[in-house]
């Protein structure tokens, strides 16, 4: 009798086999579902920054030193109007390069100056390791805020 009601089971699940999951089968696949999309999106939208390469150097150390704000010649007396001080990286300030505006305002200019040049000590005759000079050190920018250099052109 009993194996008679097993066959009559049988012969009904074979035309419509009854599949029988756990009950934390449907959670387990949404949060599956979720997470692979979430892990596409962040892989992405992080692409973006992925192309851009990643500087590990040390950012060029920068001073600010003068440039001729116009052409000068040579034998002119230099007033603030004439100097532009600009910030540049320090490989690119000659040896002699002004970093203090108070050094040659108010000199004569021993050659001639084109717009945009660097402004530096041997355009007035001047040394750099001159006493007079030396006394103006640290650089410009260090200075600045108490020289009164309020007419020099930024």
């Amino acid at each position: 009798m009993y194996s008679g009601i097993l066959a009559a089971d049988l012969s009904v699940n074979e035309s419509k086999p009854i599949q029988i999951y756990p009950p934390f089968f449907l959670p387990v696949m949404v949060l599956s579902a979720l997470t692979g999309i979430f892990v596409y999106v962040i892989q992405h939208t992080s692409d973006e920054n992925q192309s851009k390469p990643i500087s590990t150097a040390r950012p060029a150390e920068t001073r600010i030193i003068g440039f001729a704000r116009q052409d000068i010649s040579k034998g002119t007396v230099l007033t603030a109007n004439m100097l532009r001080m600009s910030r540049v990286d320090v490989k690119e300030i000659p040896g002699d390069g002004l970093w203090h505006p108070g050094i040659v305002l108010g000199r004569t200019t021993k050659y001639d100056l084109k717009k945009g040049e660097p402004i530096c000590l041997h355009h007035f005759g001047l040394d750099k390791f001159d006493p007079e000079i030396l006394k103006k050190w640290p650089p410009y920018q260090d200075l600045q805020k108490n020289q009164g250099l309020s007419g020099v052109a930024k």
